[in-house]
């Protein structure tokens, strides 16, 4: 039975590519709210044609990344205070319960893995190229759901990290000092990993997300007594 008329299946298409390009610069800022931002001048950054680009708008208006404006392209949208609180309060919980998984089911590969992504953040922060500096951050808070082998938590992962970003400051790793306090607190996790502490790794990883909301989260996160019993 010939299926394929048309060789082999391609794993990327150029839909794919536009959809994680304009994904990118939206989670990273290069696109800012409420520009109205021409599908044409798009097109032609990317170098690719208006069809796959039109698909991937789509995708992540549907996603909820984007709205059309008519006649005139489309615009990234702000979340408002309510979706933040509740990103901010849905990954708390569930990066607790991924670092306590993961302490009871990591390998000694996955260990050593994390071991080097903490090494390289270290290394990248002379490059203050905060960009690579989340990149590495996002791939260390990622093997550790992967350590978990719960798929569905991984996507949830996922999802949240990236909406995540959509309201955080970004400004992590800014400063040295601050960077510095990131790899402490990446160093505690990962000692309770090592030590495969299910207990000690929920307490690690629930103060790196207190103190990460601290820093990034301060527009968000204003006083009140919703907000302190979400964060403390």
């Amino acid at each position: 039975m010939r299926l394929l008329n048309h060789g082999p299946l391609q794993t990327v298409t150029l839909k794919d590519q536009a959809y994680r390009l304009i994904k990118d610069a939206i989670l990273y800022r290069r696109l800012q709210i409420n520009t109205v931002y021409s599908q044409e001048t798009l097109c032609s950054e990317l170098h690719i044609s208006r069809t796959p680009v039109r698909e991937a708008l789509i995708e992540l208006q549907n996603e909820g990344y984007i709205r059309f404006v008519r006649g005139r392209g489309f615009q990234v949208l702000e979340l408002t205070r309510q979706e933040a609180l509740d990103i901010a309060e849905m990954r708390r919980e569930i990066e607790m319960f991924g670092a306590e998984l993961a302490a009871e089911r990591i390998t000694d590969k996955q260990l050593q893995e994390l071991e080097k992504i903490q090494q390289e953040m270290m290394d990248e922060e002379k490059h203050r190229d905060s960009r690579e500096m989340y990149r590495l951050d996002y791939a260390f808070h990622q093997l550790i759901f992967q350590a978990t082998g719960n798929s569905w938590l991984m996507q949830m992962n996922v999802k949240l990290r990236e909406n995540f970003l959509r309201i955080e400051t970004q400004g992590a790793f800014k400063t040295p000092q601050v960077a510095k306090q990131v790899f402490h607190e990446h160093g505690r996790i990962l000692a309770a990993l090592q030590k495969r502490s299910p207990a000690l790794a929920r307490s690690a990883m629930k103060r790196h997300i207190h103190q990460s909301y601290k820093r990034n989260l301060e527009n968000v996160l204003a006083t009140g007594e919703r907000t302190e019993n979400r964060t403390e």
